[in-house]
């Protein structure tokens, strides 16, 4: 099902799907909504993870996706609403033809889609160069931002580009994929591991399987 786009950045219909996720010892069953948001002249990608009340908005870090955050997400949402967000060049959303991808201008998609999803202030929650960018828009749109969590990241105003880790753009197949995840992660979830290679990742001219960022962010493709 494919989801309807909204050209002025407003909030569209989605595709939507089910998902399971254990934290600890309780399974959460989640109904995943795939919406997109239009910014800078480029479509990015958001999962909406459901729960009710103030929105709780979550960024990966640089070479990531939104769904970095699954085994997280399902609980969040006893708290509030949980949107994961794909940055530009990465997930879903749209890479930038002309390479613009500084954390200004990612924290100004940020402020499109906190702006549209809702009336008032969000949590946000960064890992990484995700901190960055929400500690930007904290500190650029104080009004949309109730609370702010950093994990992983000093904080910093600096617009230069995160360093990628050193890790591996391309893989001969999906098991090899998981394989290298499971030695980078070594306290993740099995099924956390597979359910981000099989959608952090699309098939690869030549055969094989690529991951969906924008290749400029690779340490080697």
């Amino acid at each position: 099902m494919g989801a309807a786009y909204a050209a002025d950045g407003r909030e569209p219909r989605s595709a939507i799907g089910a998902e399971s996720a254990r934290f600890g010892a309780t399974v959460f069953l989640m109904r995943v909504e795939h919406r997109f948001f239009a910014a800078d002249g480029l479509r990015l990608h958001t999962l909406d993870h459901g729960g009710s009340g103030r929105p709780i908005v979550l960024l990966h870090d640089v070479g990531a996706s939104a769904w970095t955050w699954r085994d997280v997400a399902a609980p969040l949402s006893l708290w509030g609403r949980v949107i994961a967000v794909d940055l530009r060049g990465h997930g879903d959303s749209q890479w930038s033809g002309d390479r613009r991808y500084g954390t200004n201008d990612l924290a100004d998609d940020l402020w499109r889609i906190v702006q549209a999803i809702s009336d008032e202030p969000v949590d946000l929650v960064g890992h990484g160069w995700g901190a960055l960018v929400g500690l930007r828009v904290a500190a650029g749109a104080p009004d949309l931002v109730r609370r702010l969590v950093l994990v992983d990241t000093p904080p910093s105003f600096d617009d230069a580009l995160p360093t990628a880790p050193a890790t591996p753009y391309a893989f001969p197949d999906h098991a090899t994929a998981v394989a290298w995840e499971r030695r980078a992660h070594p306290r993740a979830s099995e099924s956390l591991l597979e359910h981000v290679v099989a959608h952090a990742t699309r098939p690869a001219a030549g055969g094989g399987i690529a991951r969906k960022h924008d290749p400029f962010f690779a340490d080697t493709v």
